[in-house]
């Protein structure tokens, strides 16, 4: 119902991906990158829907812009999707709860300092996942920050181990789960210094 209260109609058998972005040269090489299946691309208005609309699209995958969102709405719109791209923090943090699969720009810094955090978040997310799943992930958030490795595409040239992914993000969402609240981890930390 969510869906079709915002006129998005998936044809039989294609997936969905959200994209919501700082501008990102990355993103012009994504429907390339997704089109080993049938797939609709839900951009978000701004920067994602502007790029995908300048570029062309194989025959497998096409483009919806989407209206603005509500929070409420733009969890739903996280969950109904097979990959999610999300930017800065907030999407960052609710793409972790809709526990799918998920590629995060991080905001860029001038002085490099978001490659460090970005490496650290997936030291943690990927620590005792799948060599190959691990790989990948690393390979769609490094290409999709602009820091992979010289001579390496934007992004990887295929979407493979989905499955595995969409597994690994349930883990990553029951171990997040599982942590104690914020508040008494603070506390915790004060009375240890104290």
């Amino acid at each position: 119902s969510f869906l079709a209260r915002l006129d998005i109609t998936p044809q039989p058998g294609e997936r969905l991906v959200s994209v919501f972005c700082y501008a990102n040269a990355a993103l012009a090489e994504l429907p390339a990158c997704l089109a080993d299946a049938p797939t609709l691309i839900l951009a978000t208005p701004g920067t994602a829907t502007e790029q995908l609309a300048a570029l062309p699209m194989p025959r497998k995958v096409r483009v919806q812009a989407l209206p603005w969102l509500s929070q409420p709405d733009y969890d739903h719109l996280l969950r109904a999707c097979a990959l999610n791209f999300v930017r800065g923090e907030d999407s960052f943090v609710r793409a972790q709860w809709a526990a799918k699969p998920f590629v995060w720009q991080i905001y860029p810094q001038h002085d490099g300092v978001h490659a460090g955090k970005l490496d650290a978040f997936l030291q943690r997310h990927l620590a005792g996942a799948d060599p190959a799943l691990s790989q990948q992930v690393q390979a769609w958030m490094l290409a999709g920050n602009g820091l992979a490795a010289r001579g390496r595409p934007a992004l990887p040239m295929c979407l493979a181990g989905l499955d595995s992914w969409q597994d690994h993000a349930l883990v990553w969402r029951d171990h997040l789960h599982s942590q104690r609240d914020l508040t008494s981890q603070l506390l915790d930390f004060v009375s240890e210094k104290r």
